[in-house]
């Protein structure tokens, strides 16, 4: 992801769908700045958190930039997971966007959907949107080259 083209086929992505959020998982980049992010929006009418890669491994990190729709409320995160919570501009509604980037272990997946659970008990009556990648195999088909 920390490459140009990876950077430039997001930002053709979301420019060509328009789109108003977007989470992405697997960057593998330390951390981000204004430059960076802007690389893969194409402008700077944008805002971003971010949870920093290890190494070659993880990170994840979670634009908005439409400041006339949404307004940043607040951030909760993790090393797998990234909750942001928003306020609508156009009705006051509170939601919350959560990007998840789950591991393939058993017992650190099943640690990661408590910490979730947790925290979405706590969110009475609020509208909730998971996102990501939950590194789950429904089929043998979709094992390539994998050892787990």
């Amino acid at each position: 992801m920390c490459n140009s083209i990876s950077k430039r086929m997001v930002r053709d992505v979301t420019i060509e769908h328009k789109a108003k959020l977007v989470c992405l998982q697997e960057t593998k980049c330390s951390s981000w700045n204004a430059y960076s992010t802007r690389t893969l929006k194409g402008n700077r009418d944008f805002e971003w958190v971010e949870v920093a890669s290890r190494g070659l491994s993880g990170g994840l990190i979670f634009f908005f930039w439409d400041k006339m729709l949404y307004k940043f409320v607040t951030v909760s995160k993790a090393d797998n997971w990234l909750w942001v919570k928003f306020q609508s501009l156009a009705d006051d509604e509170v939601f919350s966007v959560v990007n998840v980037y789950s591991a393939q272990d058993l017992v650190k997946k099943r640690t990661l959907w408590a910490e979730l659970t947790n925290i979405m008990i706590s969110q009475k009556n609020e509208c909730i949107c998971f996102f990501g990648d939950f590194n789950s195999i429904r089929d043998d088909s979709e094992r390539a080259n994998c050892l787990y």
